[in-house]
């Protein structure tokens, strides 16, 4: 006799949750495909994001989080960096990226957080009034992080070219002395 009537033990079943979709990459450009089965992957954030719950609500409340718009503005405005140097011709202008550069690799060389950089124009001004270069001195926090990724580009691109060149594999007999060679 088969129980089911009210008081019979209701089987549930193992919900799948949701996955990657290509709809989520059409709307949120920044999302592509992860290796993780239930996650998206935010180029911008350089992390996975799960969708397993809420699948496209939860691609949208991750491009809307504060991390994530602090990430695409440090992007596109690493993008920009390059052209904002190039337009730069006077002797004058190159002096003042001289010196952004040089007190953006005094940071770096010092482990001083990024947010002092928010300070320092103003500081600079105050210290030097009479200098050009002090008054047109405008690199904070964001324009810092954009110098410190590009410059960190290139540094990785030139370790990476040197250790190209440096490095070779080579083995040399095993060192698995219980195995036989010959039967």
């Amino acid at each position: 006799m088969s129980e089911s009537g009210p008081s019979a033990p209701k089987i549930k079943k193992k919900a799948k949750g949701q996955r990657y979709r290509a709809e989520y990459s059409i709307e949120y450009p920044c999302l592509i495909k992860s290796t993780k089965e239930s996650c998206v992957f935010c180029t911008y954030c350089k992390q996975d994001v799960s969708v397993l719950h809420g699948g496209r609500d939860d691609c949208k409340r991750h491009v809307e989080s504060k991390k994530h718009e602090s990430n695409a503005n440090l992007q596109n405005s690493n993008s920009n960096l390059l052209s904002f140097f190039e337009k730069r011709e006077s002797p004058m202008e190159l002096q003042v990226t001289n010196a952004e550069t040089l007190f953006t690799n005094f940071i770096i060389e010092h482990n001083v957080p990024i947010a002092v950089s928010d300070h320092a124009g103003p500081l600079f001004r105050k210290m030097f009034p009479d200098t050009e270069i002090a008054k047109k001195y405008g690199c904070a926090r964001t324009k810092t992080s954009a110098i410190i990724d590009n410059l960190s580009r290139d540094k990785i691109e030139t370790i990476v070219r040197h250790f190209k060149n440096l490095f070779a594999c080579a083995t040399d007999g095993s060192n698995d002395v219980n195995t036989q060679l010959y039967p």
